[in-house]
């Protein structure tokens, strides 16, 4: 360090004065120390938050593609429903045909 700098921090923190000098080692030594934690702290939370990132990125992805897979099954299904539905019309209209047959068949004898 050169000596403006020392001069500087000896004259702001009254690091010469014997009463205060304890009291200030303890405050800035502290201080320090909590700021390094803090910026250990934020690095970590940064880090992690990155990861949960790339977790949520990756489950969206196989969710989206889950997703894509049922709506090709369900459409499938309504196809199939859609011919079953047909069927079922045309298996009523059959139905009534014959009634209606069979009332007149009924009538002629």
């Amino acid at each position: 360090m050169t000596s403006e700098t020392v001069s500087k921090w000896v004259s702001e923190f009254s690091i010469e004065d014997d009463e205060l000098e304890p009291f200030t080692f303890v405050l800035l030594r502290d201080y320090l120390l909590s700021f390094n934690k803090c910026k250990s702290d934020y690095t970590t939370d940064k880090r992690n938050g990155d990861i949960i990132d790339d977790r949520v990125i990756s489950l969206t992805a196989d969710v989206q593609s889950d997703l894509s897979e049922l709506i090709v099954e369900r459409d499938v299904l309504i196809g199939k429903c859609d011919v079953l539905r047909s069927s079922c019309n045309d298996l009523h209209t059959d139905i009534s045909t014959l009634k209606v047959s069979r009332l007149k068949y009924q009538q002629l004898k």
